[in-house]
């Protein structure tokens, strides 16, 4: 699990009530999720078999980021055949307007990559999470590569 705290990337952190301590505003927060996304990327990349990629975005999306370097990001996680989700507090403000940028990159991201962004209430958080699981179940194939190539000997 990847989470951006304060403007750096993090991985394995737990969980805040806090929104402010989850992600800050500005270019070194836009640079984190950046630094979180191609990390995903080079490992999906490097990998064997190589993953299919899932991003869950679980915050209100107070974010920008130029549209250039957002498209060279979705561009990357499509050749990684990734998809995007995220949840949103309802009561979390909205960015109305950005000049040169998508305004809340991540709801950008998710629909970008054929993905979705929930709005949900404390109440039915967990029904939007599992609505994305339920979009993942069926995006998915489950299979297994035998450790011998061909036919079963008796």
């Amino acid at each position: 699990m990847f989470r951006i705290a304060n403007g750096r990337q993090r991985q394995d952190l737990t969980g805040t009530r806090s929104i402010a301590n989850v992600l800050g505003v500005g270019r070194p927060s836009e640079l984190a999720l950046q630094k979180i996304l191609q990390l995903i990327i080079d490992d999906s990349r490097s990998s064997k078999p190589e993953p299919l990629p899932v991003v869950i975005f679980l915050y209100g999306d107070w974010s920008g980021m130029d549209r250039s370097e957002a498209n060279h990001f979705i561009d990357e996680l499509l050749e990684t055949s990734a998809i995007a989700f995220g949840v949103r507090d309802r009561r979390s403000p909205h960015i109305w307007f950005l000049i040169g940028e998508p305004k809340e990159v991540a709801h950008y991201i998710a629909t970008e990559t054929e993905g979705q962004y929930f709005e949900a209430t404390p109440d039915t958080y967990s029904s939007a999470l599992q609505e994305i699981l339920l979009q993942l179940h069926f995006r998915y194939e489950l299979g297994f590569q035998a450790r011998n190539a061909g036919r079963p000997t008796s």
